[in-house]
């Protein structure tokens, strides 16, 4: 089963807040025109996956809203192949009634971002909403900021200060976004320390090189078992990004640089990550969709194949799922 954890869709950039304009600006024109958020393309781009994590958002501090309502709405099309998480503030007085609503909507999580949200993340009002996710029973994913606008409080996003939080509350499942960068060693050693602690990849599978040293980091570390995968949607899609992550030993090959054995990086893909944060699978989701077959195919290209090969029969394999994903559908 493979499950993205990090999409979203919105209707209009500036649901991101006021200041998107600022590093839309800074990007090429070619890739911000290509990216697209629309509800089509997210279905489009889900293909390839089983079931996909829809991501709400709030930010008084940057006057951002994908509400909760909405994120419900799109879910409900597809029940079976998405979940929902809301998008709270813990600095909105009304942030836990925020958490009832999405609950009663059918989500099944919630969204914070400390740095777009402007509070430490041991704020007493952020607690609050710890606490009463962790008697609800349902996970926080924190998102770091990949392109953090001016006003972005870059201070807040450090995974450290969440070691006071999972101290707090043991039971709370805790997903730091992005493999906590630029902060992934401080990342490894909180989630290596915290049973109920996870990260993901959202936002590092458009860099492979980072992506590569960051996962040979979290091997040494003896954490890739706590590692979830996440496109990142809409700045990412879920089949470049498994492409990518079996690719990432084409940097060893033929080198001294250490190699990530192979089933680590099947296991992040295929990791059941529902299971891991407690939320009930969705109904209809399939166990095994088109491409997990087609990625463990990927295991019998041997060792010393040469790597054009290898990485010509993986993209091979890639297609060939993707299409039989959508057969299936039609």
């Amino acid at each position: 089963m493979i499950i993205d954890l990090e999409t979203q869709v919105w209707n209009n950039p500036a649901q991101l807040g006021a200041e998107s304009t600022d590093w839309r600006l800074r990007e090429e024109t070619e890739a911000w025109t290509a990216l697209d958020a629309s509800p089509a393309a997210h279905e489009a781009a889900m293909s390839c996956v089983d079931v996909s994590v829809v991501l709400g958002f709030r930010s008084l501090h940057l006057d951002a809203h994908i509400s909760s309502e909405s994120v419900a709405a799109f879910v409900g099309r597809q029940p079976n192949r998405r979940v929902g998480f809301a998008g709270v503030d813990p600095m909105s007085d009304g942030a836990l009634d925020d958490i009832e609503m999405g609950l009663s909507l059918g989500l099944s999580g919630i969204v914070i971002a400390p740095a777009a949200q402007n509070f430490h993340p041991t704020h007493s009002r952020a607690m609050r909403v710890y606490e009463r996710c962790q008697d609800l029973g349902i996970p926080v994913l924190v998102r770091t900021q990949r392109r953090p606008t001016a006003s972005t409080n870059m201070a807040y996003g450090r995974p450290l200060l969440f070691d006071e939080v999972a101290r707090s509350f043991p039971r709370l499942r805790l997903v730091i976004g992005g493999l906590g960068y630029p902060w992934t060693d401080e990342l490894f050693i909180l989630i290596g320390k915290h049973r109920n602690v996870y990260t993901d990849l959202a936002g590092q599978v458009s860099r492979p090189w980072q992506l590569y040293h960051a996962l040979v980091g979290a091997f040494e570390h003896r954490v890739m078992e706590k590692i979830l995968f996440a496109s990142g949607f809409p700045f990412d899609t879920p089949e470049r990004a498994i492409s990518r992550i079996y690719s990432l030993n084409s940097y060893s090959h033929g080198t001294e640089l250490p190699s990530i054995p192979r089933q680590h990086l099947k296991g992040i893909v295929e990791r059941d990550a529902f299971h891991c944060l407690g939320i009930e699978r969705p109904g209809g989701a399939s166990l095994t969709g088109g491409l997990p077959r087609a990625t463990e195919r990927v295991e019998t290209v041997e060792e010393d194949d040469d790597l054009d090969a290898q990485i010509t029969t993986l993209t091979g394999m890639l297609r060939d799922g993707i299409e039989s994903g959508l057969r299936r559908r039609d």
